[in-house]
């Protein structure tokens, strides 16, 4: 069954950044959870798109491997993906982590800087 999580949006002097993920059957953009009895990690990593809206020339959307993304069934006071945007001129940074059974995972720590 595919899954898509919009993570969120900000919006800047221009419009808005829209940073998403998308997972289905076959896709090779995301790591699927490790399956199993001895399996302890129940969140997929995905490249995350990052998009300007409304579009605007010149700019195109942008893929980063490598981020942490939960499904939303799970229990989101233990399990969930958090972002903090932080607007510094001339930039923008967005840092990422995530939860898993109520500790946050070291390893799904990010951030993106937009400028």
């Amino acid at each position: 069954m595919p899954a898509f999580a919009l993570l969120g949006d900000t919006a800047t002097a221009e419009g808005k950044v829209i940073f998403s993920m998308f997972a289905a059957a076959g896709n090779t953009l995301c790591l699927d959870a490790p399956n199993g009895a001895a399996a302890m990690d129940i969140y997929s990593v995905c490249t995350m798109r990052v998009i300007a809206w409304p579009p605007r020339p010149g700019l195109r959307a942008i893929e980063l491997p490598g981020y942490c993304m939960l499904y939303a069934n799970t229990d989101r006071s233990q399990n969930r993906v958090e972002y903090r945007i932080e607007q510094t001129q001339p930039a923008l940074t967005i840092r990422f982590r995530a939860w898993q059974f109520g500790k946050v995972i070291p390893a799904c720590n990010r951030a993106m800087r937009l400028s």
